[in-house]
């Protein structure tokens, strides 16, 4: 009996969060358009393929990628710390 409480509150919890969760779907995306040379890199260092990208609440972009330095930070003006 506690097994199905427990499964019937989590179909609950599921149900409210997805009534949130908005989508987007690829018609309603804003166009964007690809800058070269966007990250400003010291000298020769390279990005390898990379894993996963997140933003800091301060702006900072992490890069964190397979090459020699593993894990890049951008500040605001996408150079290189």
């Amino acid at each position: 009996m506690r097994q199905i409480l427990t499964v019937a509150l989590l179909l609950m919890l599921y149900s409210v969060w997805w009534s949130h969760v908005e989508f987007a779907w690829a018609g309603e995306l804003d166009d964007f358009r690809a800058t070269k040379n966007f990250l400003k890199l010291p000298d020769r260092w390279t990005v390898g393929a990379c894993s996963a990208v997140a933003v800091s609440g301060n702006g900072e972009i992490y890069l964190f990628h397979r090459g020699q330095h593993p894990i890049l930070c951008f500040d605001r003006h996408v150079v290189c710390r």
